[in-house]
């Protein structure tokens, strides 16, 4: 079995584990944690937004900062150009978007193929750093 057919046999037949993880982030996470966490900073207009990016309805260049941890990766092959570059337009012209992926050819994407979604997207890479097992880097949106 390629690589390819073992990441979309994982999206089509998901374990137990994953799904349970999955709901209890649901649950727990995001903006439950995050946005309690922006509070104690005194940041004002800071949110958190959980869900798929397609159904949450964000407006075009709303955010100034984009943070993606672990995500990517995550996602379907064939779903992955069209994903980052929704997220890309929520992004305001000259925004930030931090990335943190795993590199690994057992679990991540290699850095270049990060870049390249990243890149088709519209967003530079401005500074970076990668290991053998991650990928991770600032980039802007042009424009």
């Amino acid at each position: 079995m390629s690589d390819h057919d073992f990441k979309q046999y994982d999206f089509e037949h998901p374990s137990i584990l994953f799904i349970l993880e999955d709901k209890l982030r649901t649950l727990f996470g995001g903006p439950v944690l995050y946005n309690a966490y922006f509070n104690t900073f005194g940041l004002k207009g800071n949110e958190c937004k959980s869900g798929h990016i397609r159904e949450l309805q964000i407006p075009d260049s709303s955010f100034d900062v984009i943070s993606v941890i672990h995500a990517i990766h995550d996602i379907a092959p064939e779903d992955g150009q069209d994903i980052v570059k929704t997220l890309s337009l929520t992004l305001k012209a000259g925004g930030f978007f931090f990335i943190r992926e795993p590199a690994k050819r057992s679990h991540g994407l290699p850095a270049e193929q990060i870049r390249s979604l990243l890149s088709g997207a519209g967003l530079g890479e401005i500074a970076h750093e990668e290991s053998k097992s991650e990928y991770t880097a600032k980039h802007q949106k042009y424009g």
